[in-house]
């Protein structure tokens, strides 16, 4: 039997939820998301768990972003943006949650892995010079 794609556990009022796919940084897949979702509704609504502390399992990442390795196979645009629009109302759902989530990064924390819920100030709004690759400046073409 394969291990977990997430681990929960409360414990005196802390929900600990673990990604646990190290050996591919903990990457988001369908089943992963799927279950994280779940979990999240779960502890919402469990008077147990006072404050929800998301973290990933290994020593290598906190969280790679979305599993790229099947790309391929999620067929059109359209059934790509679908197999992960659970991120997108995970997210909005952390947000809104009564319960305060605290995510426990170490190593890697990519892509959505850290995007906020708006951009702010201090988020790096910068885009890429596709000819000399650096951030855009003023002298780029």
């Amino acid at each position: 039997m394969s291990e977990p794609v997430l681990l929960v556990e409360v414990t005196d009022g802390v929900a600990r939820v673990t990604l646990n796919r190290p050996e591919v940084r903990n990457a988001l897949n369908k089943a992963l998301l799927r279950e994280l979702e779940a979990a999240l509704r779960r502890l919402e609504d469990d008077a147990g768990a006072r404050v929800v502390v998301l973290r990933g399992a290994g020593d290598r990442a906190f969280c790679a972003g979305a599993d790229l390795r099947r790309v391929g196979d999620r067929g059109t645009t359209l059934e790509a943006r679908e197999s992960f629009g659970g991120l997108a109302r995970i997210l909005e759902h952390m947000a809104r949650m009564r319960t305060p989530v605290i995510a426990q990064v170490h190593g890697y924390a990519l892509a959505a892995a850290v995007w906020p819920r708006e951009p702010t100030s201090w988020w790096p709004q910068t885009t890429r010079c596709s000819d000399c690759r650096r951030s855009r400046s003023a002298s780029c073409p």
